[in-house]
This record gives C-alpha cells, sequence and structure tokens, in this order.
C-alpha cells in the first residue's frame, strides 16, 4: 500500500423508506486486507468503474468549489454593482421626477402661451375685421409719423400702397385740402391732447378729421392714430337743417298766433303776436319780465296757470288745451286759449304755450248761450203750453164734436143738401182736429215725461209694434221682413211708438204695387244702426230733412191723411236716446228712414 493511502472496500445497497424518511443509499467502507495489490486483486470491474466515478466527483467538486468561489466573488462584485446601480436608479428617479415636474411646468406655461397666442390672434382679427367693417379710414403712424399700418378704407383719401409702410405720412399723397396735418400730427405727438378738425377732401366731399396719440398699455405715447370719417351728409343735414330752423323761425315769427316758452317764469322766446296779444311793443319787452305767468295771468288765474306749469315740467300730464283770462300790459282782460307742451330748450324741459285771443268769440259765446236758455225757456213754455192747452181743449172739443154727431145723426134727411153738408165739415173738421190735439198732446208729453230705460230685445218691442198696426198690414196686404234685432238699453214705450210711426208711414205712402217693408240692424263703432225700408211713393231728395219738422206735409190732406207730427215725433224719440235719424230716397223709388242708438 503507498505512503499515506489506505484502501477500502465500499459496499452499498438501498434501504427501503419508511414511515418518517424516505429512500436512502447506505455505504460500507471496510478496510482491504493485503493492501494496495490486494485491493487491486481485488477490484472488479464494478469497483473499478466506481473508482472512475470517484475521480470524476471529486474533479468535479474540485471544478464546483472554484465555480462556487468564482461565483462568491462575482456575486459579491454584482453586489456592489447592484448597489451601485441601485443608488444610480434613485439619482435618475430623482431626475426623472425633477424633469417630469419641469416638463409639467412648460406644458402649463406652453398652454398658457397657446391660450395668449389665441386671445392675440382673435384681438388681432376682431381688430381687423373692425377696422374693415367701419369703413373708417385710418392710418397708424410711429414716433417719427412713418406709416406703421392702414385700413383698405383710407384709400378713399390717400394714395397709400402696402409698400408704402414705413414711408413718412409727408410723402404721401392725399385728396386732401389739409395744410395742418403735419404739423397737428406733431402736436399731438408732443402733447397727447387728440385734435379733432373737418376738412374738405375734393371734389366736394368733407370729412372729419381726427389725431389721437397711439398710447401702450403703460400709458407712453408711442406714436399717433389718423382717422377720417366721411361727414358729408351730415354737413349737407346739417345745411338743410339750418334753413329749416330759418324757415320755422321766420314761420314762428310771422305767426299770427302768439308763441310763448318759458321756464321757472322766465320767459325764453317771444313772438311778435304773443306779445302784440298782451299789449307790449315788442317781444323784447316781454323777455325782460322776471315772472311771465304773474304778467300775462289775470290775478285769479295764476295759481291754476302756475300749476299747469309744473305738472307739464314734472310729468307731462297738464290739460293741454285750456282756455284762461289773461291779462294785458295795460291792465285790461282778455280771454286766451292756450295749448301747451312740453319742449327741450338749450338741454332742458321747457313749456311752449301757443296763444289766441278768443275775447271775441268768448263774447259771441255768452249771447249764444244766453239766446240758448232763452230759446230754451221759450221752447219749454210752448211745450207746457202746449200740453196745457192741448189737455184743456179735448173737453171742450168733445162737445162739440159730440153735439155735431148728434145733430147730423137727428137731422138727417131734413135739411137741405147744403145744410148737411155743411155738418159734415164740420164733422170731419171736429174729428181731425181731436186727431191733431192727441198727436200734439203724445209730443208734448215725451218732453215732460222722464226716460224709463231698461235692457230689452229689439225683437220684443217690434213684436209689440207689428201687433198694434195688424189689422193696417192685413187690410194693405203689406209683407214685413226683418233680421233678428239686438237687444238695446231704451224706454220699451217710446222704442215701441218709433217703429210704429214709421211703419204705419211706410203703409200710408205705399204705391200701387203690393207693400214691402223691410227692417235691418247692423252694428257699427260704437252703435246700432236700425233701417226700415220700403217701396212706396218715395221723397223728394231736397225734402228728406224737412219732413223730420213739426206739422210738415208733403201732400195734400185729402190724399193722405195725417197731422204732420208723426216723424217730428219718431226725431224727439230718437234724440232723446242720444241718437240720430235720417232719410234716404228718390221719387218713386221708395224711402229709407235709418235711426242709431248707442250701444
Amino acid at each position: 500500500m503507498a505512503e499515506g493511502r489506505q484502501y477500502v472496500t465500499i459496499g452499498g445497497h438501498r434501504q427501503a423508506a419508511t414511515a418518517n424518511s424516505s429512500d436512502v443509499i447506505v455505504l460500507c467502507f471496510e478496510k482491504a486486507e493485503g493492501g494496495h495489490h490486494a485491493w487491486q486483486a481485488a477490484r472488479t470491474p464494478e469497483q473499478e468503474r466506481i473508482e472512475a466515478l470517484e475521480q470524476m466527483l471529486r474533479h468535479a467538486q474540485e471544478t464546483l468549489q472554484e465555480t462556487i468561489e468564482e461565483l462568491e466573488a462575482s456575486y459579491a462584485a454584482l453586489q456592489i454593482s447592484n448597489e451601485t446601480l441601485s443608488a444610480s436608479n434613485e439619482a435618475l428617479l430623482m431626475a426623472n421626477e425633477e424633469l417630469q415636474a419641469t416638463n409639467e411646468e412648460l406644458y402649463t406655461l406652453n398652454g398658457e402661451y397657446q391660450n395668449k397666442i389665441a386671445e392675440l390672434t382673435r384681438l388681432t382679427d376682431d381688430m381687423d375685421n373692425l377696422l374693415r367693417s367701419t369703413e373708417i379710414g385710418t392710418i397708424f403712424l410711429d414716433t417719427e409719423l412713418r406709416i406703421r399700418r392702414f385700413t383698405p378704407a383710407i384709400a378713399a383719401s390717400f394714395h397709400l400702397l402696402p409698400r408704402d409702410l414705413g414711408r413718412p405720412i409727408d410723402h404721401i399723397t392725399s385728396r386732401l385740402e389739409d395744410e395742418r396735418l403735419l404739423q397737428d400730427a406733431q402736436q399731438v405727438l408732443g402733447t397727447g391732447v387728440p385734435i379733432i378738425q373737418e376738412v374738405r377732401q375734393r371734389p366736394d366731399r368733407w370729412m372729419l378729421r381726427r389725431l389721437h396719440p397711439y398710447r401702450t398699455e403703460q400709458g407712453t405715447c408711442e406714436g399717433v392714430v389718423l382717422t377720417f370719417v366721411d361727414v358729408s351728409d351730415l354737413k349737407a343735414a346739417e345745411a338743410m337743417l339750418q334753413q329749416s330752423e330759418k324757415r320755422f323761425r321766420d314761420l314762428i315769427e310771422e305767426s299770427v298766433q302768439g308763441i310763448l316758452i318759458y321756464r321757472s317764469g322766465r320767459p325764453l322766446f317771444v313772438n311778435r303776436a304773443c306779445a302784440q296779444l298782451f299789449g307790449y311793443l315788442s317781444p323784447q319787452d316781454m323777455l325782460a319780465l322776471d315772472d311771465l305767468v304773474a304778467d300775462i295771468a289775470a290775478p285769479h288765474e295764476y295759481a291754476r296757470l302756475w300749476h299747469y306749469t309744473q305738472r307739464l315740467l314734472e310729468d307731462g300730464t297738464p290739460p293741454m288745451h285750456y282756455e284762461f283770462q289773461g291779462q294785458r300790459q295795460d291792465g285790461s282782460l282778455i280771454w286766451v286759449e292756450n295749448a301747451m307742451r312740453c319742449v327741450m330748450w338749450e338741454g332742458a324741459c321747457a313749456v311752449q304755450s301757443t296763444l289766441v285771443d278768443i275775447t271775441e268769440r268768448k263774447r259771441v259765446e255768452e249771447a249764444l248761450a244766453r239766446k240758448t236758455l232763452e230759446l230754451q225757456r221759450s221752447n219749454d213754455d210752448l211745450e207746457q203750453f202746449a200740453y196745457v192747452a192741448s189737455h184743456d181743449l179735448q173737453e171742450p172739443l168733445r162737445m162739440v164734436s159730440s153735439y155735431l154727431y148728434l145733430l147730423q145723426d137727428r137731422c138727417a134727411g131734413q135739411l137741405e143738401a147744403d145744410a148737411e153738408q155743411f155738418i159734415a165739415f164740420a164733422v170731419d173738421g171736429a174729428g181731425r182736429m181731436q186727431q191733431l190735439i192727441r198727436d200734439l198732446l203724445a209730443y208734448a208729453r215725451l218732453g215732460q215725461q222722464a226716460l224709463v230705460l231698461k235692457f230689452i230685445a229689439g225683437d220684443t218691442v217690434l213684436d209689440a209694434a207689428l201687433e198694434s198696426l195688424r189689422f193696417a198690414i192685413k187690410d194693405s196686404g203689406a209683407k214685413v221682413t226683418r233680421d233678428r234685432l239686438p237687444t238695446v238699453r231704451v224706454d220699451p214705450a217710446q222704442m215701441e211708438l218709433l217703429f210704429r210711426n214709421l211703419i204705419n208711414n211706410a203703409i200710408k205712402f205705399r204705391g200701387k204695387k203690393r207693400p214691402h217693408i223691410d227692417i235691418h240692424a247692423d252694428f257699427r263703432g260704437d252703435a246700432w244702426i236700425f233701417s226700415v225700408r220700403d217701396n212706396g211713393i218715395g221723397i223728394e231728395p231736397k225734402d228728406t230733412e224737412r219732413i223730420f219738422t213739426l206739422f210738415q206735409r208733403l201732400h195734400p190732406r185729402d190724399a193722405y191723411a195725417g197731422t204732420g207730427i208723426g216723424l217730428a215725433l219718431c226725431k224727439r224719440i230718437v234724440e232723446r236716446h242720444g241718437g240720430r235719424i235720417w232719410a234716404e230716397s228718390q221719387l218713386g223709388e221708395g224711402a229709407t228712414f235709418t235711426f242709431t242708438l248707442p250701444a
């Protein structure tokens, strides 16, 4: 056996797994007897393979150990590198966060800049569109009065082209007759005070030239803005207005009506007619008055006129037209009609009065009122007399008629023919007198009795009138057509009498044809229009007003019976109800009687 070596015999077997362990291989090492030679002699091929495997194993273990050592060294190096990388990564993360924050700030700033750019673009577009749409010629000049910008509309005044930007304004030709343009621009640039002036533009236009300082947001003046506005039409209108004002002033001055404008009692304008109206020698004399109202109004009218004036100035609601007693300079009183309104005078509200002397008219009106009162009293007396006379005459006339009828009855056949004819005339006259007295009494009674107004259907009133004329309609064969009549506020008894008289009139004055009477109603404005149309003998147009006069007859008594009171009675009934009545007719073509009643 070699020195330092021992030879052993290795045996092994597999031991089955137990409940607490897995399968294991059990190796047995036994010292070989006889040393190396004995070991070698005793080796089997199996052992040789094992030995070879052991050598390989030892070599592998050695290699593995070297590899492990190398790996441990590499791991240590990697650990160091990893720590270095980790530190670098943390630094990179911090740098990345800083870059991210910076990027976000840049993104925010970029958004703000984009918004600013968009806003500036909109402002520029707005300015460009404004300058184009206003059609105002505009030139922007810098501090050296060189052209920075101009609008297309300026071409009407200056011969400018895009290549003229940067040129001095005084190098540009124009159509303007404006010698002070450059001097005024320099003055505005120096003082900062705008200059506005009208200048003529050839051939026949006028321009309003404005020079304004071009100020920055900091308030510094960095140029001049020059604008031109065509005011030719305005100048023409001003000239026409001046001519119109002159014509109006001449008209006012020469007016026959007094015209007065004042405020707070102080006169502002007086024409000659007004001065003459109040007895002053000239308008200047009235303009010197301190308290106009007190000087032109009668003492008892001062408070009323002052009240009207204050109401007008405060709320504009005085009586626009009224009459008052005025006082002339000599103290005499006159009647004046005043039309008063508020006007603007020198930037403030003032009172304008248009005055007319109505002294003579008032005198005539008072005389007419007295005459009317006298006539009214006379008419009332006549109506009273007619009423009393008609009433008092009925009894003796009734007695005369009774005895005449008795005489005619008892003496029939006993007297001569002439005597009997005379008695017949007397009886007929008494009968006509009785009818006349009855009609006159009815006419007078209308003025004595008060109206009893109530709402009633027009058809009801018409039915009552037709019923009272039933026999006359039947005997004449008259045909009556009608519309549906409205409800009206009337005195039923008088309205029935109105319809009865008009229908009876149509039956009485019928022609050869069968009478046809049509009754119609229509609403117009604020009134009902009633009409009764017939196909009778008609009336001459010249007589259509006369027939409504009391006791007026167009035909002999023997041709058509009647007293001449019926239509006068109709007129009185309609007028007492606040309406009017008229007739339309042609001779031989029938007649239409129309009357109105308030709705």
